[in-house]
């Protein structure tokens, strides 16, 4: 496994490890995004909504989908995230020259930011770095300093108050799919 650490000017970590998962666990993934019933959205930011801006596909999933999906259920995840519960997960499907808008996982309740974290997971098993779709992250002033790029298999843990988005993608025949998952500290 290769885990790498990126650190903001305003001290935010986001972690992104990969090598995680086999081939056949990828492959399942994949197959189970693909698969997966999509409804057309927007992104999660009130002033996207209000403002009618970029949308996209995404697939909410269900506590008992997201089981089913796989990734909660691996020793790695339940071992990085053995002090949370799992409270949401989604998978969002990106086409060439979609892109989404500086959003926050944890709009609502921004004062238990540093007790809820998102994993991402970059569903797609074929992926080229000429195609964009990286990941930004701002720092919590608001200016982006972190890129990272869309790696298939990769999960990327951040703190759900940080500021991300995902950059512009072209030249890619199948969706660029996104699985979500947030999770809140457990009660001691």
């Amino acid at each position: 496994m290769k885990i790498k650490e990126y650190k903001t000017s305003t001290d935010d970590v986001v972690t992104s490890y990969q090598n995680v998962f086999s081939c056949a666990e990828r492959e399942f993934m994949l197959n189970f995004a693909v698969n997966s019933g999509y409804a057309f959205g927007s992104a999660s930011s009130p002033v996207a909504k209000i403002m009618n801006l970029e949308p996209f596909f995404n697939c909410n999933f269900s506590l008992e989908d997201a089981e089913r999906f796989g990734f909660n259920q691996s020793k790695f995840v339940q071992n990085l995230m053995a002090d949370y519960e799992l409270t949401g997960a989604w998978i969002n499907a990106t086409f060439p020259g979609n892109f989404h808008y500086h959003h926050t996982d944890n709009p609502v309740r921004p004062d238990i930011g540093a007790e809820k974290y998102t994993l991402m997971y970059n569903v797609n098993t074929i992926w080229d770095p000429s195609w964009g779709g990286e990941i930004l992250f701002s720092n919590m002033l608001g200016e982006t300093e972190i890129a990272i790029d869309f790696t298939p298999g990769q999960i990327i843990k951040f703190d759900s108050r940080l500021r991300h988005r995902s950059a512009f993608s072209h030249n890619h025949k199948m969706p660029r799919f996104q699985f979500v998952s947030q999770y809140i500290k457990k009660p001691t």
